[in-house]
């Protein structure tokens, strides 16, 4: 099938696109900014250009799309409240999707699935458990919600699909990033009382409801929350108990968030205890909060459950086209490391254990990391013939080196993914170091996008 979406740049677009592509089908995205996208979202999708409500969009963007996943909408938690965001938050939802709808009616009038998203923010706020019956409320979120359920309900669809979403846990999540922030600094911190409950959902589950929905296998008014709400005291006690160390409660009034936040404060403050009635059938990956945190926040892969030091976290992707067998095939040969690191690291490979990469395999380099020659001694963790292998550092400059390596098949060609968690050594006498690494291994993995693609391409080198 063939996918129009919108908001797709986001954390939760990006993420069912990838999921979209990776299972065989074909992705059309809007975007404000084709040019910054395009340099960006390096993923096998085709890219058009549309900045909302009464500007115009290129025809071959809804060109034999079969279904659309509507995810735009201006993002409530970032910044300060005012009446200029209070207003773009409103017509990014409402308006551009009365505006979706009009040219869905001209170009796609046989559509077979719609997927619109909302908010749980469209209940009333309660510690009472509501379902998807229950009425809308009567605050500010939720008459935007309303607003912007209205329009979703006009698109004429053979499948119509409404899903109000919960609060997202993942690794780029606002909620994780705070706990992680605050963790590392062995605090957490409550908002309010913090009895307030909290309906949440991992960005995994969701990304699977939202393809279910568009491929029509579950339809209707959906709340994409998981089966357990938790108080926001019991969330840090969650977070307590992945980590396996107490963490110092840190209270922020009421009236910081209100100043701050404005009208989306009660979003924050009050609770909302939101089941899904309509997905007693769905089975989730992370029905539980502690599952979700441990999966969500970054933690070393190699520590034992219920003592998991946090670390760092850094992820790159490339897509490429050419086939997964020949990316495969190039990352088999430890030379070729040599061939895609910046010649100023001066990475030589000196001994390997065996004679073909493996599970078990040690493989010893030479480099210079700043400037500063050393010793790098790795070992293959894990081996997946074709898909993943793992290294990790035994011998070199970190304390915590874990860096995964994924090929995921896409239409014609292959996304590359490196995820690696990191920690540097004396944490957190090395705090200051911290923006360096990060700043370093940015450049390391621009030259490998750059390497590869010329290598794997035949491309003109970009240098």
């Amino acid at each position: 099938m063939r996918f129009l979406v919108t908001g797709a740049t986001g954390m939760i677009g990006r993420s069912v696109c990838k999921q979209l592509l990776a299972r065989g089908h074909e992705v059309h995205i809007t975007t404000r900014n084709k040019r910054s996208t395009q340099k960006r979202f390096d993923l096998p999708v085709k890219i058009f250009e549309w900045l909302g409500a009464g500007k115009g969009i290129e025809e071959a963007a809804f060109e034999k799309v079969n279904g659309v996943i509507n995810l735009m909408g201006e993002p409530l938690f970032s910044g300060i409240w005012s009446e200029t965001k209070e207003e773009r938050v409103w017509d990014s939802r409402v308006k551009n999707t009365e505006a979706l709808k009009k040219l869905l009616d001209q170009f796609c009038p046989e559509l077979q699935s719609y997927v619109g998203a909302s908010a749980i923010g469209y209940y009333p706020f309660s510690p009472m458990a509501v379902n998807e019956d229950a009425k809308p409320g009567d605050h500010a979120l939720s008459h935007i919600c309303q607003g912007w359920e209205e329009a979703h309900q006009k698109v004429r669809a053979k499948n119509h699909t409404i899903i109000r979403i919960g609060v997202v846990l993942a690794k780029p999540a606002a909620l994780v990033q705070g706990l992680y922030l605050g963790a590392l600094g062995r605090t957490c911190a409550t908002f309010g009382g913090g009895n307030q409950i909290i309906s949440w959902i991992h960005l995994d589950d969701l990304t699977e409801l939202i393809i279910r929905s568009a491929l029509s296998e579950v339809r209707g008014i959906l709340n994409g929350v998981a089966p357990h709400p938790v108080s926001q005291k019991d969330l840090n006690k969650a977070c307590e108990q992945v980590l396996g160390k107490k963490l110092l409660t840190l209270p922020i009034p009421s009236f910081v968030i209100a100043k701050i936040l404005g009208p989306a404060a009660p979003a924050l403050l009050n609770s909302q205890n939101v089941i899904a009635k309509n997905l007693s059938d769905f089975s989730f990956r992370y029905p539980q909060i502690k599952d979700a945190l441990a999966e969500a926040l970054p933690l070393n892969p190699l520590a034992l459950a219920g003592s998991r030091q946090l670390c760092f976290y850094s992820t790159f992707e490339q897509y490429l086209s050419v086939s997964s067998d020949k990316v495969w095939d190039f990352f088999l040969t430890p030379e070729n490391l040599e061939k895609i690191t910046d010649q100023k690291a001066q990475m030589k490979i000196q001994k390997m254990s065996t004679s073909a990469m493996g599970e078990g395999t040690q493989i010893q380099y030479s480099l210079k990391v700043f400037g500063v020659p050393m010793q790098w001694g790795a070992k293959i963790f894990s081996f997946n013939p074709k898909a993943s292998f793992i290294d990790v550092q035994e011998k070199g400059p970190f304390a915590l080196w874990h860096h995964e390596h994924r090929l995921i098949p896409m239409g014609s060609g292959v996304l590359i993914v490196d995820e690696i968690h990191w920690r540097p050594p004396l944490y957190p006498f090395s705090i200051l170091v911290i923006p360096l690494i990060k700043r370093e291994l940015r450049k390391q993995f621009s030259f490998r996008k750059r390497k590869l693609t010329k290598l794997l391409t035949n491309a003109e080198d970009e240098n």
